[in-house]
């Protein structure tokens, strides 16, 4: 339909700019007699037509224009039927480019580019209108200067606070986006996770299918950025991906005025803000007047010098002594409407002024301070009896010490139900060892039921709660988890922030957010590998992959590194073992993928654009922007023939089929092993099979299909995450996550 040279109204297409299921971008020239000018034109695809739209988003477009970090709408029109609309061309392509020619950018550059957008972003806010799908590709480059684009999903702040229809680009999504909620920290967030991929080159919740993405976004941290950022940055980046809107930036301004300040400590290190230790007003000491005055040619007048009337004279290098401290000076609090003068000798001077006891200047007698041991001779009887109080508190503290150990029971076991209460479950732990134990959430908590829904753990204690794997489930509060087993004694404290299950005996645990660090813990709960690592996966095959000073290598259990950091590869990714291969990335800027045997030698060379995981002997891998399945030899054995998007993540093999997608109709379906479709591309998304069924949506909801695509649980969940154990975590419009049994089967009372 388009090509090379077509002539459209006043307008010459030259070249192909992109491509998407609206339709086409291409970059054309509008000839005039003395001017010809380079312009992006947009060209909707006849079936993609709808004029109230295109109407609503050019209308839109023109409001936001007249800003230099927002790219300006030149025309609207329609020519010989087809409609057109036209901008400026940002020769500078997206960011989105930008990131995959260079990788993660230079702090300065990353951070003047985000300032930009958000000053682009501080525009359409003060016009009522949020953007909704702020992402790399909607980002044009003009130089280094960002310029925000495509406004065919903003709306007006008025009109769209709530909207039933999730719109946008679930990678850059916020939680709140997920109900259909949108205002100015939705646009915030997004701008978070575009800093965080430009100082990082990856996204903060790097999860490849799409739900588990969404689970992540709603319920657990981003992963850590490395020290190389510092921590002011990782600060801002943190609170724009903050959970809870109020506890993000409340305004563009506000995130970007701290960045530019970020900015000066990056670019002038020498001018970096200092930080000042501040003694508020009420216990500083009181300052003698001092005998040297300013000279100046008027006669001398008595003057009164108050908080109000405060004069500060212009300072100058002279000013200071050479001895002198000179800090930044900092807002302090109110100060009493008692007579001061201004204090502009050094600090030392005034604190041995104040020590000689020099007559102060307020009239209020001065206090007269005695020092410990004149104190303690002059109370002696006061002191004995204060020695006798300390002592008698310490004896009852033991005492109660002593009787809280006989009668201790671990705060966790206390949740179990004994034979004398409702549950009628034995205290011997031995009664719950093959018994299978459900999550089941009431109202905001979980608990744990037996199989005839009999309460075991009371639903009071846990804000999550995972499945029991071999006698251990994972349960916490919203940031901290631990591990209890089924008699709900706690055997992994709850003083992580994360932990994930156990595989091969250890479970990786994570610190705290503000220093997370990687490490490991057994099924006694001691830390058998320190929390010492940047990042690290769990073990698979026997090794672990770890991040250690910014490198990547592999350890073993007793913490040996076996392969070691290389050169060649990992710079920014290296994937866990499967089936006696690991994903890695090159460290040239074009982040190739390939994969190394045990040995560390790469056994599939670095030439794919991006590469999922062996699963079933086959892994898919990107050529191009199409899928292939290659063998553990290399060798392609499905044909490049499927359209690959970020968003629908990289699938792989389970239980015989694998979910894939045709761009061209946007459907996705399951693939065989040979090929061919076994269940026809037809649903809007899919996920794995995992005992025998799996998950799929159709518009904004997903259900549960079996390996003849019979449906087993209708589309009426927000997402659904696969069978394990025979249960799923599922979650509704209304985000309440709760577990489901393969009979539909709902763990939960509100």
């Amino acid at each position: 339909m388009f090509y090379e040279g077509r002539q459209i109204g006043g307008y010459t297409l030259l070249c192909k700019l992109g491509k998407g299921g609206f339709g086409e971008v291409w970059l054309a020239e509008k000839r005039s007699q003395f001017v010809t000018k380079k312009v992006a034109v947009k060209l909707p695809l006849d079936e993609q037509v709808n004029f109230d739209a295109i109407r609503q988003e050019a209308e839109l477009w023109e409001q936001a224009s007249g800003h230099p970090n927002v790219l300006p709408i030149i025309d609207a029109d329609v020519f010989d039927g087809q409609v057109v609309i036209v901008s400026e061309y940002a020769d500078g392509g997206s960011l989105a480019d930008r990131l995959k020619r260079e990788g993660k950018l230079a702090l300065q550059k990353a951070v003047e580019i985000t300032i930009g957008i958000l000053n682009g972003l501080e525009f359409l806010h003060s016009r009522k209108i949020i953007h909704r799908d702020i992402k790399p590709q909607n980002i044009l480059l003009q130089g280094d200067t960002p310029r925000l684009a495509d406004f065919g999903i903003s709306r007006a702040m008025n009109t769209t606070i709530v909207s039933s229809t999730i719109i946008g680009t679930d990678a850059y999504m916020s939680p709140e986006s997920f109900d259909g909620k949108r205002n100015v920290q939705t646009d915030i967030w997004s701008v978070g996770v575009v800093l965080y991929a430009l100082l990082a080159d990856r996204l903060p919740f790097p999860q490849e299918h799409p739900s588990e993405r969404m689970f992540a976004i709603l319920t657990k941290e981003f992963e850590p950025l490395t020290t190389e950022v510092p921590q002011n940055l990782q600060r801002i980046v943190a609170k724009s991906l903050a959970k809870q809107p109020e506890n993000r930036y409340q305004t563009t301004s506000e995130m970007r005025d701290e960045l530019q300040k970020a900015l000066l400590g990056i670019a002038h290190p020498t001018f970096a803000p200092t930080e000042v230790f501040r003694i508020p007003v009420e216990n500083l000491p009181t300052i003698p007047a001092l005998e040297n005055k300013y000279e100046t040619n008027e006669p001398e007048k008595e003057t009164v010098v108050s908080p109000q009337n405060i004069n500060i004279p212009a300072l100058t290098e002279a000013s200071f002594p050479q001895e002198s401290v000179v800090t930044n000076f900092r807002e302090t609090p109110p100060m009493t409407n008692e007579p001061a003068i201004l204090q502009t000798q050094e600090v030392n001077k005034a604190s041995r002024q104040f020590q000689m006891n020099d007559k102060p200047l307020s009239n209020k007698p001065q206090k007269s301070y005695d020092s410990l041991a004149d104190v303690l001779r002059k109370n002696t009887g006061f002191v004995y009896y204060l020695l006798f109080g300390v002592a008698g508190v310490f004896f009852l503290l033991g005492v109660t010490f002593i009787f809280s150990k006989v009668n201790y029971q671990p705060t966790l076991s206390n949740r179990v139900n004994t034979a004398s209460n409702s549950s009628n479950i034995s205290s011997n732990p031995t009664d719950l060892t093959n018994k299978r134990l459900i999550p089941y959430k009431k109202k905001n908590h979980f608990g744990y039921v037996d199989e005839n829904k009999k309460i075991v753990i009371e639903p009071k204690d846990f804000y999550k709660a995972g499945r029991f794997i071999d006698g251990l489930a994972i349960v916490g509060s919203v940031i901290r988890a631990g591990i209890i087993d089924k008699t709900g004694k706690e055997i992994v404290p709850s003083k992580y922030y994360e932990v994930e299950p156990f595989q091969e005996g250890l479970a990786l645990v994570r610190s705290d957010v503000s220093n997370p660090r990687y490490g490991f813990v057994d099924k006694t709960g001691k830390e058998v590998i320190p929390l010492k690592y940047d990042y690290a996966e769990s073990f698979s095959e026997g090794l672990a992959s770890v991040k250690f000073n910014g490198k990547y290598q592999f350890i073993d259990k007793s913490e040996n590194v076996v392969i070691p950091p290389s050169d060649k590869y990992t710079s920014t990714y290296q994937g866990s073992f499967d089936e006696g291969l690991a994903k890695v990335a090159s460290k040239d800027k074009d982040d190739k993928y390939g994969f190394i045997d045990k040995t560390g030698q790469i056994a599939i060379p670095l030439q794919y654009d991006y590469a999922g995981k062996f699963s079933e002997g086959l892994a898919v891998v990107k050529v191009k922007d199409k899928l292939v399945f290659i063998d553990k030899t290399g060798k392609m054995v499905i044909s490049p023939k499927f359209y690959y998007e970020w968003n629908e993540g990289m699938p792989n093999f389970s239980e015989g089929l694998a979910c894939l997608c045709l761009g061209n109709e946007s459907k996705c379906g399951f693939i065989d092993k040979t090929g061919e479709f076994a269940i026809a591309p037809q649903y809007t998304r899919c996920s794995i099979f995992s005992e025998g069924l799996a998950s799929v949506e159709s518009g904004d909801l997903e259900g549960i299909i079996d390996k003849t695509g019979k449906q087993i649980i209708p589309f009426k969940y927000r997402y659904i995450l696969p069978f394990k154990d025979g249960l799923a975590l599922v979650s509704t419009k209304d985000a309440i996550d709760f577990y489901i049994d393969k009979n539909g089967t709902e763990y939960y009372e509100p």
